[in-house]
């Protein structure tokens, strides 16, 4: 379940003018939500504050351990007070498992992260995924954007050919890249990162799932547990619907 956090901002030596301090904790926004630490804010003036709304994927999300060189850069000069007043109305699943066995990638679901637990499902909040040298996460929340922008263009093209491709095929420009992510993802987790292969026309047409590797052409492996309803090819590091 998100939480909902309320932040009040001020300058330490009060001399900045009301515009530079809401473009400096709009950067310092902007830094929490590449390392996956805010998924989304609304800032307002409130008895001369500055004040942000913010939906954190758990509660110890702002903690300053997990701040980066830049999240440290844009709060110098600023009084950050903050406290927790709520949760999201809409449920959500969070992981909570201490040591995955292994984790899916897959960018078009409804959650923040596109890092999901292979064993519980549930989504993992990307600050507590190791970043890469940039101390952030924006490759893959950059390629996470592209892959949902995709899925609406291909709904709204009347089923183009090219977008279904992007979509479906594990040697498109927008997989090659999600697999290259995954791939660099399992180098920091040091645990199996499947990438989930969209197929949009499996609801409408009922295709058959497939049995074999699209990549490779060998033989598909169901997941184990109960959790997911998936066939991996452990050596592509794919994962594909079982039932469509």
């Amino acid at each position: 379940m998100y939480k909902i956090a309320k932040l009040t901002f001020e300058a330490v030596d009060g001399a900045q003018r009301a515009g530079q301090l809401q473009e400096q904790v709009e950067n310092y926004f902007s830094a929490l939500i590449n390392q996956g630490r805010v998924a989304e804010y609304m800032l307002m003036q409130q008895e001369g504050a500055l004040v942000a709304i913010a939906s954190l994927p758990e509660e110890d999300a702002l903690s300053e351990q997990y701040d980066n060189k830049y999240v440290k850069r844009f709060s110098e000069g600023l009084s950050v007070h903050w406290e927790l007043i709520g949760e999201e109305a809409f449920d959500s699943h969070v992981c909570t498992c201490q040591c995955p066995s292994c984790f899916l990638l897959d960018a078009n679901g409804k959650e923040e992260s596109p890092v999901f637990c292979g064993d519980c499902g549930g989504e993992v909040p990307l600050y507590r995924v190791p970043a890469d040298e940039t101390q952030e996460h924006a490759s893959l929340l950059g390629w996470q954007q592209a892959f949902q922008a995709m899925i609406t263009l291909w709904c709204e093209s009347l089923s183009d050919r090219f977008t279904r491709r992007q979509i479906e095929h594990p040697a498109s420009a927008l997989n090659r890249e999600g697999r290259r992510l995954a791939r660099a993802l399992e180098d920091r987790l040091n645990k199996p990162v499947y990438l989930y292969l969209e197929n949009p026309l499996g609801i409408l047409m009922k295709k058959p799932p497939l049995r074999h590797c699209p990549a490779c052409g060998k033989p598909l492996t169901a997941m184990p547990g109960e959790v997911w309803a998936l066939n991996l090819c452990h050596d592509c590091r794919l994962a594909l619907p079982q039932e469509e």
